[in-house]
């Protein structure tokens, strides 16, 4: 190499630390992305359950908790914040730092229903969350008093047709997902039913083996020690397929109704504005810890059913539903002050 050629690619040693810049530039390059996936989480996360402790959404957010925290690598935190239809822990997540350490664990009416019944609701939760994985479904059954000799579903809509306004139904209070699946089934059927709302379900219980309430919409579970006593009678489950608990007992849509289907369900969300990357991680720890076996046999237990779909399958179900039961509230003229 002349002396010309040195001077405009520099000698041996000089090289050598130009190669070693590029190695450690191209490193550096991919490094914000590496650290970006590596840093969170990098501290605890609270995990906000928009209802009291010991419901159904309680337990599912604790029975993900410790498996997705071991997941993560981070203990995964479950706080309690009922009021206001689940509004007001869905406020504190809602109006949290969008930094993926504040999530919440909701029932359908945060994510679809309460902006129907809310008039007055002080944010969109459309526009407030990003929705990460829908965690579980639960099964509802149509039970009937003694007093009523009704044997099957076609029975009760035969008798609801014959005896305009004279049925009642309970549920655990207005706008509630037992409520609105009963009126999803009046208006199928083409018939009246007057609702009658209680605050909790052994008293509506007790008022149904008593013959003061005709028919409720109940959870499987919550209904199963007295469906299996003997003492009332179960006509129907609102799923689209018979459920484990009752093999035996059809399916609203098998029975007479056809396309009626109605879940609880409940799913995870955070702050909108969450970064993406953040998003995904919890989706896939999520959808892995609700695979484990111990995980879905406790759930299966309870009632639930695991389901673990991606973000976008999640989204369109949130829309799905927002639009089915939006029809419902506003035919039915539901109102939430």
């Amino acid at each position: 190499m002349d002396t010309e050629d040195k001077r405009r690619h520099g000698g041996p040693a000089q090289r050598s630390r130009a190669r070693v810049a590029a190695v450690l530039g191209l490193g550096l390059a991919g490094w914000p992305l590496l650290s970006r996936s590596q840093a969170y989480p990098a501290k605890p996360i609270k995990l906000v359950v928009t209802a009291g402790a010991g419901g159904i959404n309680d337990t599912l957010a604790r029975m993900i908790s410790v498996p997705l925290g071991d997941a993560l690598g981070q203990p995964v935190i479950v706080e309690n914040k009922a009021g206001a239809g689940g509004m007001v822990g869905a406020g504190i997540v809602a109006n949290a730092p969008p930094d993926g350490y504040t999530l919440m664990i909701a029932a359908s009416s945060v994510f679809s229903t309460n902006k129907h019944l809310m008039p007055h609701l002080t944010f969109d939760p459309d526009k407030k969350f990003v929705p990460i994985a829908q965690v579980a479904r639960t099964h509802n059954v149509v039970v009937v008093s003694p007093a009523l000799k009704v044997d099957s579903i076609q029975g009760l809509i035969r008798y609801g047709r014959e005896n305009p306004g004279r049925l009642n139904y309970a549920s655990a209070g207005i706008g509630g997902s037992l409520h609105l699946a009963a009126e999803l089934f009046a208006h199928m059927a083409g018939i009246q039913m007057k609702h009658i709302p209680y605050k909790a379900s052994p008293p509506a219980h007790a008022d149904l083996l008593a013959g003061q309430i005709d028919v409720i919409f109940d959870g499987i579970i919550v209904a199963k020690s007295l469906i299996d006593s003997g003492k009332v009678k179960a006509l129907a489950v609102t799923s689209k397929e018979r459920t484990p608990q009752f093999p035996d007992v059809p399916t609203v849509h098998e029975s007479g109704l056809p396309g009626y289907e109605v879940y609880g369900w409940f799913g995870l969300a955070a702050p909108a504005a969450t970064p993406g990357h953040v998003v995904e991680r919890l989706n896939r720890e999520v959808v892995r810890v609700l695979r484990m076996p111990a995980v879905r046999d406790q759930m299966l237990l309870q009632g639930a059913q695991p389901v673990g779909d991606s973000r976008s399958q999640f989204q369109a179900f949130i829309r799905s539903e927002s639009d089915k039961w939006g029809k419902v509230i506003r035919a039915a003229n539901i109102k939430m002050d």
